[in-house]
């Protein structure tokens, strides 16, 4: 439940070049509410921060728990919060949120996380097969 991963990336307010190598490893529940408490303590509890902070802030909050494993650079801006190009952020938490994807995909193929392939109900089973099968699967509106 880690992924490793390198970077090359070019800081677009300071023209810097941000480059080392990386470890994510998935949040268990105990650190999911501790990202929650982190990005809840970033935004203040301000109603009218805008939107593209709180994003930021949920990206940090994430990555301050979830990267074990990180070159010096970042450490030392203190998980980035020190830094001055916002793409190098974006473009880690990018990588880290594909690993995401891919092992949710790995482990639960097309259904959602947290539903496990026997708790499809006979119902479903036979309208995926409707839909592989190339027909439209619309739901009666009477």
């Amino acid at each position: 439940m880690e992924h490793t991963f390198s970077v090359e990336i070019k800081g677009k307010e300071t023209n810097k070049l941000f480059a080392g190598e990386f470890t994510y490893r998935r949040p268990n529940l105990r650190q999911k509410a501790e990202i929650q408490k982190n990005a809840t303590r970033m935004n203040g509890d301000l109603k009218t921060l805008p939107d593209d902070v709180k994003i930021y802030h949920e990206m940090l909050a994430q990555m301050m728990i979830c990267l074990v494993s990180a070159p010096d650079w970042w450490r030392d801006a203190f998980d980035g919060t020190e830094l001055y190009d916002v793409n190098i952020v974006q473009e880690l938490y990018r990588e880290c949120m594909l690993f995401e994807q891919q092992w949710s995909a790995n482990v639960w193929g097309d259904k959602p996380e947290g539903v496990a392939p026997e708790a499809v109900s006979p119902e479903e089973k036979k309208d995926e097969k409707k839909t592989s099968k190339g027909k439209t699967n619309v739901p009666n509106e009477s």
